[in-house]
């Protein structure tokens, strides 16, 4: 987009193989600085985005592995 200080694209995808009944969860984030000032804090942004990844990751794995009242997965 113009006039944004970093450009770049963020996937998010959930798939489901039913030969196998497997779920898979993938995240692809990638972003590159658009002005003097992003290139700057451009580490800390990266950073940023790894620990989404990490956080995100982690908060599936604990939503596909509740249980309902009577220890069943839910």
């Amino acid at each position: 987009m113009p006039r944004h200080l970093i450009s770049g694209e963020e996937r998010f995808l959930v798939e489901w193989d039913l030969k196998n009944d497997a779920v898979y969860y993938d995240i692809l984030s990638f972003s590159q600085p658009q002005h003097w000032m992003s290139k700057v804090g451009y580490p800390v942004s990266r950073w940023f985005q790894a620990t989404f990844g990490r956080d995100s990751t982690q908060a599936m794995l604990n939503a596909v592995s509740k249980e309902d009242d009577e220890g069943e997965a839910v």
